[in-house]
C-alpha cells in the first residue's frame, strides 16, 4: 500500500504479508474485516512509512494475523510492526500470534480505542516506544516475558503508558506493564498476573 487512503482486507492466505509504505503525509485506514494472515518470515503486517495508521477491526468480523518463523530482518520483530503512530479501532475481534517474538509493536504512539484484541506472544504482547495510550476495549494479552510495555527512554516525556477505558486482562512472565516514565491509570478494569519483573510494589 503506497498511497492515502482506506482499505478493506479480507479472506485467507497462509504465507503472504501487508506492506504500507506510503509517503509521510498520508494517511492510511487498514479495515479488517474476516481477515487471517500468517506469514511464514517477517511481519504480516508491516507499516513501514506514512503520516498514522489506523487498523479498523469491522463490526462482527474475526481477524487473525500470525508470524511463524524468524525474519530475514532482524529489526522486524513483531506480528503487527509499525514504525509510525498506530490506532486500533472499531467493534470487531482481533487475534495476534507472536509466535517469532513481539505482538504488536509500534515505534512511536500506539492507541487503543475498541475493539476485542487477544495477543499471544513468545517475548513481550503490547509494546509503544512512545507511549501505550488505552481508551476502551477489551484487551487480553499472555506473554512469555513483558505484557504492555512503553520503552523510550531518549524523552522524558514519552515512555508512558496511559489507560483510561476498556478491559486489561494480563498474563506475564515478567512485568505486566512496564513504563518507562510513568504510568498512569484513570478508568477501566486492570488485572495483572505476573511471574516476575519489578520487586516493587504498588501502593
Amino acid at each position: 500500500i503506497t498511497a492515502e487512503g482506506t482499505y478493506v482486507l479480507s479472506g485467507e492466505c497462509k504465507n503472504g504479508a501487508v506492506t504500507v509504505n506510503a509517503p509521510k503525509d498520508h494517511k492510511i485506514q487498514l479495515v479488517l474485516n474476516g481477515l487471517t494472515l500468517t506469514a511464514k518470515s517477517g511481519a504480516p503486517l508491516h507499516i513501514q512509512q506514512a503520516d498514522k495508521v489506523f487498523l479498523t477491526l469491522a463490526e462482527g468480523s474475526v481477524n487473525t494475523l500470525s508470524d511463524t518463523g524468524a525474519s530475514s530482518d532482524t529489526s522486524v520483530d513483531a506480528a503487527i510492526f509499525s514504525k509510525e503512530d498506530l490506532t486500533i479501532n472499531g467493534s470487531g475481534t482481533l487475534r495476534v500470534n507472536g509466535n517469532c517474538k513481539h505482538g504488536i509493536v509500534s515505534k512511536d504512539d500506539l492507541v487503543i480505542a475498541d475493539g476485542t484484541i487477544s495477543v499471544s506472544a513468545a517475548s513481550s504482547g503490547i509494546d509503544g516506544k512512545d507511549c501505550v495510550k488505552i481508551v476502551g476495549g477489551n484487551i487480553s494479552v499472555n506473554a512469555k516475558k513483558n505484557g504492555i510495555r512503553s520503552t523510550n527512554e531518549d524523552d522524558a516525556a514519552l515512555g508512558y503508558i496511559w489507560i483510561g477505558g476498556g478491559t486489561v486482562t494480563v498474563e506475564a512472565g515478567n512485568d505486566g506493564l512496564e513504563a518507562i516514565s510513568c504510568l498512569k491509570i484513570d478508568e477501566g478494569s486492570l488485572s495483572l498476573k505476573t511471574g516476575g519483573g519489578s520487586g516493587r510494589k504498588l501502593s
